[in-house]
């Protein structure tokens, strides 16, 4: 079995959240909030931006998910 990660952007009524799901393929993923901004003080063009960062990062330690 190998590795695998998602990065996900969610969307509150306050915040932009990017976490990750993460594990071995075939079991049940794991998840770690990785950022979380605040709308007030942040666009949602910077969380997009955070969130191809961060997933450029997982991308060379974890297979992407299909």
């Amino acid at each position: 079995m190998s590795q695998a990660a998602t990065v996900i952007l969610r969307e509150t009524k306050k915040y932009y959240i990017i976490y990750v799901e993460y594990g071995l393929e075939g079991e049940e993923p794991s998840a770690k909030i990785v950022a979380c901004l605040r709308k007030d003080k942040y666009s949602e063009d910077t969380a997009f931006r955070m969130l191809e960062r961060i997933k450029a990062i997982f991308k060379k330690h974890f297979k992407p998910q299909a």
